[in-house]
């Protein structure tokens, strides 16, 4: 099984999380098999080429592979003092294809008139105030400004569309992670038996089939929720993965219809309107980590060396709802 990995966010503390996401996410993805040693040699012209052929029997070359990659990473950051954190991946994943984008986030105008438009046509949320009205009937007030969580969703999307969408048909699991993850704890859920199913892809519905997750599967965190879903860790499927990372362009829509301006709740929204299932019971846990600063945001706990850390917001409603 082949697994893409989309960090986004800011690289703030990546190097201090970056241990613990490989202890326990990364690393029961990574590529296991080193120089080649599945791979098989055909020394026979009459055969074919002369030289290494992968397990599925495409033909590799003359020299023996040193990795069988299993899983690459996608990063999309801004360009600022902390981006180079980075390249942490590619020093610790040689076998792994390692991408990097480092697009700054467009200014507050142009995600006002992106989060503005339904099929071409203006339809009235020019304005921070009107955003600000769309977020006032939120199931729990956000905790910053609305420009913060448009841009939070654009640089989501982008993280998705900074290299040709049919890199991503080449995986069989997409996982979407921030880089400011301390984690806890995590479980590999239990995949469904896959099978071919419609999702809503950009050229209208099709089949997607192939292995592993189902295609319009999201596998979400059973807490922090906030009335949506937990927006920071996923496990996906092509066609569910396609709606999470692209709810950024599903916002004028989504507004229209009467959805709050609310990251969690814009991603299950897009996410339903996708035709995709959610299983928010994934068992995973983690905080949210800051690096030393003066101050930090609400929610977060000064530790011994003088980061932030938020811990997990788990709530009674998400025992009840992981207990049903």
């Amino acid at each position: 099984m082949k697994t893409a990995i989309l960090i986004s966010g800011h690289m703030r503390s990546f190097e201090r999380c970056l241990p613990t996401l490989h202890w326990h996410v990364f690393r029961h993805f990574t590529p296991k098999v080193v120089e080649g040693s599945s791979s098989t040699y055909n020394a026979d012209p009459a055969r074919g080429c002369v030289g290494w052929y992968a397990p599925g029997g495409g033909y590799i070359g003359r020299e023996k592979p040193p990795f069988e990659s299993t899983c690459d990473f996608f990063v999309s950051t801004e360009p600022d003092a902390d981006a180079p954190k980075a390249e942490l991946l590619r020093a610790k994943y040689p076998g792994s294809r390692v991408e990097i984008d480092l697009t700054p986030q467009p200014a507050a105008s142009f995600l006002y008139q992106r989060a503005a438009v339904v099929e071409g046509r203006p339809f009235g949320i020019p304005s921070a105030a009107d955003l600000n009205a769309a977020a006032a009937h939120a199931p729990y007030a956000i905790s910053v400004p609305v420009e913060a969580v448009l841009g939070q969703l654009w640089r989501l999307q982008q993280c998705w569309s900074f290299v040709p969408m049919d890199t991503f048909k080449g995986y069989d699991l997409i996982i979407r992670c921030r880089p400011d993850l301390w984690m806890e704890s995590f479980a590999l859920p239990k995949f469904p038996n896959k099978r071919p199913v419609p999702v809503a892809m950009p050229d209208g519905p099709t089949l997607v089939i192939g292995r592993g997750m189902p295609d319009t599967i999201a596998s979400t965190p059973w807490w922090g929720r906030f009335g949506g879903v937990n927006d920071r860790f996923a496990i996906l499927g092509l066609g569910a993965a396609f709606r999470y990372f692209c709810t950024f362009e599903n916002i004028p829509a989504l507004l229209q219809a009467g959805c709050p301006l609310h990251p969690e709740s814009l991603i299950k929204a897009s996410l339903e309107a996708g035709g995709c299932t959610i299983d928010d019971t994934l068992d995973v846990s983690f905080s949210t980590l800051r690096p030393a600063a003066a101050d930090h945001p609400a929610g977060f706990v000064r530790i011994a060396d003088g980061c932030g850390r938020r811990f997990p917001e788990i709530m009674a409603a998400d025992i009840a709802h992981f207990r049903r």
